[in-house]
């Protein structure tokens, strides 16, 4: 049983909720919790697809337990983004402690929220002391039921991990990764003969619906089929999947573009390592379509497959976003301003830029080249100074412009 029922509340709860689901009120929400937790649990930030679970989970507790606030005595069920993000910590090979971690945070940020509540209550018949600890009754018992029962899920899927050979492989797989074992052979044998010699490509392969996991596995064979080989893969957890391709000569990764559509249309994105040689290079492609793939997430407008090399500049610039907005301010100034004009001078300089001439770049946009030497002139003047005072600088402003800040065309 909970503290008793405040009298007069349920007019203050009506507007409470209405107002705590909408989307700008949410999204608030979710980065007063995610941020602290991210700050404080570094395995979870470091991994762009447990973060955006545990984004997700935020979300669908919050909502969950808004709406149980309006029940007199509502049942806890553990809502289904929690649910998976304890069982991919397990999966993960996370200590148990990780869990608690990130819920003792949301428990936290919950207790700083709810001292804030009773601001609401203006001009409701209702004892602001009584809601206070009605308020916080409820979020204790919410937060008890969902520890215990994601508990329960991470327990057990810890145990179905301990067993068979595709954990022994992704222990093989995450020893490599750490740095453990250097011997080729061994490593080989310990992969199922997956060879360690050579050049290696490292895939990750995402889907957003856990119902498309299970086409991860035949999704990254058919990437692997023009290269002549099978690839390694491993279940890391959640609704990632890590593979590599082995080659003995540096492969042409132009194939896994023409390749894009099969993967999109099973609402899959593949991020793509750079081709590395031996233990290392095993290692190094990886760690580069991990990049790839925390780049892909923060695009405005992703494609199916992301290579490393295609994006390594904004890997670069991504890593301190903060700075890298101040950086595009400074240097596009006005030309940052959102509209439609802004957006066509930017997409000028742009071609200018990286065509190298003006009739090269009215080519590429299909205009007349004195369209483009107005356009040029306008941009110049907003930023007082020529287009090819700075052009590395400039472009490079333009590309991170339009990857993370223009918006969706």
């Amino acid at each position: 049983m909970g503290s008793t029922r405040p009298p007069g509340i349920d007019a203050w709860l009506e507007t409470f909720v209405a107002r705590e689901s909408q989307v700008d009120v949410l999204d608030g929400w979710v980065e007063r919790v995610v941020v602290p937790v991210l700050a404080e649990n570094q395995e979870v930030a470091d991994d762009p697809s447990l973060s955006r679970m545990v984004a997700a989970a935020v979300r669908a507790h919050w909502l969950a337990f808004l709406a149980s606030l309006q029940a007199e005595d509502a049942e806890h069920h553990l809502v289904r983004p929690a649910a998976e993000v304890a069982v991919e910590l397990a999966r993960q090979r996370h200590p148990a402690t990780l869990l608690f971690r990130i819920y003792r945070v949301a428990q936290q940020a919950v207790w700083d929220y709810a001292t804030t509540v009773t601001a609401s209550l203006e001009g409701f018949d209702v004892d602001p002391a009584a809601v206070l600890v009605y308020f916080w009754d409820r979020a204790s018992r919410w937060l008890d039921a969902s520890v215990e029962k994601s508990v329960d899920l991470f327990q057990a899927e810890a145990d179905r991990q301990r067993q068979g050979a595709v954990a022994q492989r992704l222990d093989a797989v995450r020893d490599i990764l750490a740095g453990r074992g250097t011997d080729p052979k061994e490593l080989s044998a310990r992969l199922g003969g997956h060879p360690m010699s050579g050049f290696h490509t490292a895939l990750v392969l995402h889907t957003d619906d856990v119902d498309n996991v299970p086409d991860l596995a035949a999704v990254a064979a058919e990437l692997a089929r023009p290269f002549g080989v099978r690839p390694l893969v491993a279940h890391p957890g959640g609704r990632d999947l890590w593979a590599w391709l082995a080659t003995r000569d540096v492969p042409d990764l132009a194939a896994l573009g023409d390749l894009a559509p099969g993967p999109a249309q099973r609402g899959i994105t593949v991020a793509v390592g750079e081709p590395a040689e031996g233990v290392g290079g095993f290692r190094l492609s990886h760690h580069e379509a991990r990049e790839a793939q925390r780049v892909a997430f923060a695009l405005t407008s992703p494609a199916a497959v992301t290579r490393y090399a295609d994006v390594e500049l904004l890997a670069v610039m991504t890593a301190s976003p903060e700075a890298a907005r101040r950086f595009v301010a400074r240097t596009l100034g006005p030309l940052t301003e959102p509209g439609e004009t802004a957006a066509r001078l930017r997409q000028t300089l742009g071609a200018l830029l990286a065509a190298g001439s003006v009739d090269e770049a009215a080519t590429r946009l299909s205009v007349h080249k004195n369209t483009i030497r107005y356009r040029v002139n306008q941009a110049e003047e907003l930023l007082g100074r020529r287009a090819y005072d700075a052009p590395t600088e400039t472009e490079l402003a333009l590309r991170y412009h339009e990857a993370f800040l223009a918006g969706p065309a």
